[in-house]
């Protein structure tokens, strides 16, 4: 009965990591397999584990994946899938990009190219800021002509 009990509150302390994780704008998928990497509810160490490994977190939870098993199924019934997996994450994920003061267009445009990788979307718009911009000029241009 003890052992009941010490396995809920380390599903409730687990459940709570991954809840901080996603409030910083983690995937649960990449909450999840950081803490079980870093020994289970060091919050710290599982966001510094993501933010280490960005770019390839997408390969690391395929990996995972592959070990765990492929019919890994989540408590919701769902099956696991890969990093964005959802119009409503993919919005959110578009609309922390806008939050920083970016077209719409160009955040879409970013992740796409960035595999839904928050981090390496930003860097991908502020390499990419001047040609992006011109696009939207000679938009904003065509449309002109066509009045």
């Amino acid at each position: 009965e003890e052992e009941d009990e010490s396995d809920t509150a380390a599903a409730h302390l687990r459940e709570a990591a991954i809840a901080q994780m996603a409030e910083l704008g983690l995937p649960r998928q990449w909450a999840e397999l950081a803490l079980r990497r870093t020994g289970g509810t060091n919050i710290e160490a599982a966001v510094h584990f993501c933010l280490e490994r960005g770019g390839d977190m997408e390969r690391l939870l395929a990996e995972d994946l592959e070990r765990r098993g492929s019919g890994a199924i989540l408590p919701t019934g769902r099956r696991r899938g890969f990093g964005v997996n959802s119009r409503a994450d993919a919005s959110n994920l578009i609309r922390q990009l806008v939050e920083m003061g970016f077209p719409r267009r160009w955040c879409a445009e970013a992740l796409a190219a960035c595999r839904n990788n928050v981090d390496e979307a930003l860097t991908w718009i502020l390499t990419n800021g001047e040609r992006l911009s011109a696009e939207d000029e000679g938009a904003e241009e065509d449309e002109e002509d066509d009045e």
